[in-house]
């Protein structure tokens, strides 16, 4: 049954269209964060070619390892005497300072704190180097009043500085580019994802009620139990394959042209003030995971539309009214409130929601955003195709 049923939506012109317009759209993603990187060679030429992150990576790699105090300032020692050392700008970032640029933009935010980004990026250049020998107890010092100025409540203090001291100091470095660029890009190309996995929902389940063949398919012997069940799996198994065949090409066409390298290095680099005490690689897991909930949980939404009105239009529209347009509204008219951030659509915005530390607390349980909403809408994903199945099967058809 789901043999015959996957022959059919790969029959049809229209799904061929979207598997092809989903490849077309990771080979452009991944092009576009190419071009979004730069490389500078020894002589301070700027060099473009599908080659040159593997190349930034490399270079960047030099300083791969533990990112104790003393290395740290011995970075800021060579950037504060780059300028008398090199005879231009260009080449003394082609030679050393784009290998150490984000280290120094790391030890800014360890110095003056998550907000240091805000006032002056590269402010730590100007600091004392004797002063630089205490960063991580400085760091230290910043974690714990970000765990009082977020956590708002004393048990969310104390949860929060119990995450925090997860995180191992000092710091393992390695160049992470290929992450980074995956991690990124996931959440974007997750709403593709999404918005096809929708329109095949509807496709699949609404047939017979548009080629006029529901009294056929639901009087049949077991029309109403087998046909029924399989054509549900056969509906939450296309949507599966989709997406994890498309996370899956667009993390390999990643990976063949900038490397895989980096994947263990923490995420606390790139986000020191972070509660997702994670590296790189497991940060990405869960982008893709909540990715695959939220598509589930639209898949879910639009299965439930149909089974219950018969309208595919309004399947396929309110699932994407609830993860496009609602981020839109969100931002358009300014809503802050603790409801905001446990929303559906940001399962798509992880990039964000890893960077802000929402911590909500229900008498003395504390809990961070992204395990709460992806718990709670992968249990009401199971809930809404259950009642779907329900809904689906007892259709009354009449002649």
């Amino acid at each position: 049954m789901i043999k015959y049923e996957l022959k059919m939506i790969l029959r049809n012109k229209t799904c061929r269209l979207i598997f092809t317009a989903i490849t077309i759209f990771i080979i452009l993603l991944v092009y576009l964060t190419v071009e979004n990187h730069e490389y500078i060679d020894k002589k301070g030429h700027k060099i473009e070619s599908l080659n040159m992150v593997r190349r930034l990576a490399n270079d960047k790699n030099r300083w791969k390892g533990e990112l104790t105090s003393k290395l740290i300032k011995d970075i800021l020692k060579k950037e504060k005497t780059s300028k008398n050392r090199y005879p231009n700008d260009m080449i003394a970032f082609g030679k050393e300072k784009q290998s150490y640029n984000d280290i120094v933009l790391f030890a800014n935010k360890l110095f003056y704190g998550e907000h240091a980004d805000d006032d002056d990026p590269w402010a730590v250049r100007k600091e004392s180097l004797m002063r630089i020998d205490r960063i991580y107890a400085r760091y230290r010092e910043n974690l714990s009043a970000e765990s009082r100025e977020y956590g708002k409540t004393q048990e969310g203090s104390a949860f929060m500085l119990k995450q925090f001291q997860k995180i191992r100091m000092p710091v393992r470095y390695e160049a992470f580019e290929a992450w980074k660029a995956l991690f990124s890009s996931i959440g974007m190309f997750a709403l593709v994802l999404l918005v096809a996995g929708v329109f095949l929902s509807t496709k699949i389940l609404a047939q017979e009620f548009q080629y006029q063949s529901a009294s056929v398919f639901f009087s049949a012997v077991y029309g109403k139990t087998r046909g029924v069940k399989w054509r549900i799996l056969t509906n939450l198994l296309v949507i599966t394959v989709l997406y994890w065949a498309g996370i899956s090409l667009l993390s390999l066409i990643c990976f063949w042209i900038m490397g895989a390298g980096g994947g263990q290095t923490m995420f606390q680099f790139d986000q020191p003030y972070s509660v997702y005490i994670v590296t790189y690689s497991q940060m990405c897991e869960i982008a893709a995971i909540c990715g695959y909930v939220a598509s589930m949980l639209a898949a879910s939404i639009a299965m439930l539309i149909v089974a219950k009105t018969r309208k595919v239009a309004l399947a396929f529209i309110l699932p994407i009214i609830l993860f496009l347009v609602t981020p839109f509204i969100v931002n358009a008219i300014g809503v802050r409130n603790a409801f905001i951030p446990l929303l559906p659509h940001n399962l798509t915005d992880i990039v964000t929601c890893s960077v802000i530390p929402y911590i909500y607390q229900v008498g003395k349980i504390v809990f961070r955003q992204i395990p709460f909403v992806l718990l709670i809408y992968s249990a009401i994903t199971i809930l809404l195709i259950s009642i779907s199945y329900r809904l689906y099967k007892n259709t009354v058809v009449y002649n």
